[in-house]
C-alpha cells in the first residue's frame, strides 16, 4: 500500500472532494512496496520526484495542479502562494498585453492573419492554456469563452436580403412593379372569376392563380457569423491536436491534459451542435472592419479572444521555458514576465498608452523576449525588460564592478527623480508565526540584493521587489523620496496593484510630489 506523509513532521495530508490535498512548499515522503515507489518516481517529472533509499521524495516548489499519482490517485497540489488558477491568469493576461502592445512594424508580434496560430509545436500549449482559462469558471466574468458564444447563440446577427417567392393571390400581402408585370404575363395561370370589376377590362373576367411578390429573409450566412464558425473550429482543433499528444503518454501531466481536453470538448459541443450553424458557410474572409464584431455583446468578446489567442501562440517564453511549464509550471519563469506587464500597465495609467515597444522574437521553434526589450511614452520614459548592465557599457548601463541584469528597469530621463529604478520579480515570502499580523513580508536576503543593484549600477537611484506578499516596504536612502530599496506586494489580478500605482506614479510624477 503506498503511503504519502510530510518528510517534517509525519503527518497525512488532508483530503477534499476524495482527492489528497498537498501543499507545494511542503516535502512529501511516498512509501511503498519496490514497485509501487518505482511507478511513482518513474511517472512524475525528475525535478518533483527523487529517489531516496526504499522511498520517493517529492518535492513540488513552484509546481501545482493535479498529479496521477500511482496508489495515491489524483492528487491536488496546491501552494500557499498561488494555485493553477493564478498560473492560467497569469498566461492569459500575458497574452492580452502581448496583443495591446504597440510593438514595431516587422517585429516578432505581428498578428499573422495568413497563417494558423497553431503551427508552432511549443506556442501551441501556449494556446491550450489560454483557452483552458477562457472556459473555465476561475477567468473574471467578461473573460469567460461561453458566455459570448451563449450571447450570439441567443440573439445571432442577421442580414435582411430581397427574395422573391410565389403564392396564391390570397395570400398575397405586398406587390410591387414586378407582381404587376407577371399578372399581365399570366405567369401563373388565370382563373374566371365573376367578381372582377368591369373597370379592369384588361383582365377579361379573370384573375391570375399566382403572385410572384417581393419578400425580405433574415440571413444568418454572414461574415460575422462565420467568423465565430472558424473561431470555434479553431478551438476545437486546439483541443483536439493537445489531445491526440496526452495519449502519446501515460504521464500524470499527460492523463491531466486528456481529462482537461474531455472537459473542454464537452464545453465547446453544444455550442458547436447548434442549428445555427447549418445556415452558415465558411469563412472566406477576415472581417477586420465590421462594426458588429467590434461593438455587439457577444461577438467583440470573441473578437477579444480570438487576437489574445493567436498572439497566445507568441507568448514570449523560450521553449526551454515551454518546456519547464509543461512539465512542472514553473510558476516563478511566468511571474516574471507578468510582473514586466503590469509595470508597463501602472506606467501606462500614469502617461497613457506607450508610443512604441520592441517585439518578441520569433522563430520556428521558439518565441523568446529578448534581453532589453524597450516599451517608451512620448514624455521619454522607457520600461525595460532583463536591461543589462556592464563595466564596459557607458552611463547610465555602466555596471562598475560585475554584469547585472534585473528583471525590469524604469528609466525617468528627467526631473527629481531622473535616472534608472530597477525592480526585480521575487516568487517568493517571508511568512513567520511570531509575527502578530501573519502577514507575508519579503525576504531579507531579496532586500540585501537590491542594495547591491543600488551599490553596483551609479545611475539606479532604487532598487524594489515585486513579491507575492502583502506587505510594502521602503527602506529610503536620504530620509525621504523613493530613492533607496524597497519592496513591492504583487499578487495575480487584472490590473497593477495600488502600491505599484503609487510607487510608479510618484516616480512618473513631474515636480517633487
Amino acid at each position: 500500500m503506498v503511503l504519502i506523509r510530510a518528510q517534517r513532521d509525519g503527518g497525512l495530508p488532508p483530503v477534499e472532494d476524495d482527492r489528497l490535498v498537498l501543499q507545494a512548499e511542503t516535502p512529501w515522503v511516498v512509501e511503498g512496496t519496490a514497485l509501487e515507489v518505482d511507478a511513482v518516481a518513474r511517472t512524475l517529472p525528475p525535478r518533483v520526484a527523487a529517489r531516496v533509499g526504499p522511498a520517493v521524495l517529492l518535492t513540488f516548489g513552484n509546481c501545482v495542479g493535479r498529479f496521477e499519482i500511482p496508489g495515491l490517485g489524483v492528487v491536488d497540489v496546491r501552494s500557499g502562494k498561488w494555485d493553477e488558477g493564478h498560473f492560467e491568469a497569469m498566461l492569459a493576461d500575458v497574452c492580452a498585453k502581448v496583443a495591446g502592445l504597440p510593438f514595431r512594424a516587422g517585429s516578432g508580434a505581428a498578428l499573422p492573419y495568413d497563417r494558423s496560430f497553431a503551427d508552432l509545436e511549443p506556442p501551441l500549449y501556449h494556446s491550450f492554456v489560454y483557452l483552458r482559462h477562457a472556459l473555465s469558471d476561475r477567468a473574471p466574468l467578461g473573460h469567460r469563452l461561453l458566455h459570448a458564444l451563449e450571447a450570439i447563440l441567443r440573439n445571432p446577427h442577421r442580414r435582411f436580403e430581397r427574395a422573391r417567392r410565389r403564392v396564391p393571390l390570397e395570400a398575397a400581402r405586398r406587390i410591387d412593379e414586378r407582381t404587376l408585370i407577371g399578372m399581365v404575363e399570366a405567369r401563373g395561370g388565370w382563373v374566371r372569376d365573376a367578381a372582377v370589376p368591369p373597370r379592369l377590362p384588361a383582365l377579361d373576367g379573370r384573375l391570375p392563380l399566382e403572385l410572384d411578390v417581393p419578400r425580405a429573409r433574415a440571413s444568418v450566412d454572414v461574415p460575422e457569423n462565420r467568423f465565430v464558425l472558424a473561431f470555434l473550429e479553431q478551438c476545437l482543433a486546439i483541443v483536439d491536436r493537445v489531445s491526440a499528444k496526452a495519449h502519446s503518454s501515460s504521464t500524470p501531466f499527460h492523463l491531466k491534459l486528456r481529462a482537461d481536453c474531455e472537459r473542454m470538448a464537452r464545453a465547446l459541443a453544444p455550442a458547436r451542435a447548434h442549428p445555427l450553424w447549418s445556415e452558415v458557410g465558411r469563412q472566406d474572409r477576415f472581417p477586420a472592419a465590421s462594426t458588429v464584431l467590434q461593438q455587439r455583446r457577444g461577438y467583440r468578446e470573441v473578437l477579444r479572444h480570438f487576437v489574445r489567442l493567436r498572439m497566445s501562440s507568441r507568448v514570449p517564453l523560450t521553449s526551454d521555458g515551454v518546456r519547464d511549464l509543461l512539465e512542472a509550471k514553473d510558476i516563478a519563469l511566468l511571474y516574471e514576465l507578468w510582473c514586466f506587464f503590469r509595470v508597463v500597465d501602472a506606467v501606462t495609467e500614469r502617461l497613457g498608452p506607450p508610443r512604441n515597444a520592441d517585439g518578441p522574437v520569433a522563430g520556428e521553434l521558439e518565441v523568446s523576449l529578448p534581453h532589453d526589450l524597450r516599451v517608451s511614452w512620448d514624455a521619454g520614459v522607457e520600461v525595460f525588460y532583463n536591461p543589462r548592465f556592464h563595466r564596459t557599457m557607458a552611463e547610465p548601463r555602466r555596471s562598475y564592478s560585475l554584469p547585472l541584469r534585473p528583471d525590469v528597469g524604469l528609466w525617468i530621463p528627467e526631473g527629481p527623480r531622473r535616472g534608472f529604478h530597477v525592480l526585480d520579480a521575487k516568487f517568493r515570502r517571508d511568512l513567520k508565526e511570531e509575527w502578530a499580523d501573519a502577514a507575508a513580508r519579503a525576504k531579507p536576503s531579496d532586500v540585501h540584493k537590491m542594495h547591491a543593484y543600488r551599490d553596483a549600477l551609479p545611475s539606479v537611484r532604487s532598487a524594489w521587489i515585486l513579491y507575492p506578499g502583502e506587505v510594502y516596504h521602503h527602506y529610503p536612502a536620504f530620509g525621504e523620496g523613493l530613492d533607496g530599496v524597497g519592496a513591492v506586494p504583487l499578487l495575480p489580478a487584472w490590473g497593477p496593484s495600488d502600491h505599484l500605482r503609487r510607487v510608479v506614479g510618484r516616480l512618473t510624477a513631474r515636480g517633487d510630489g
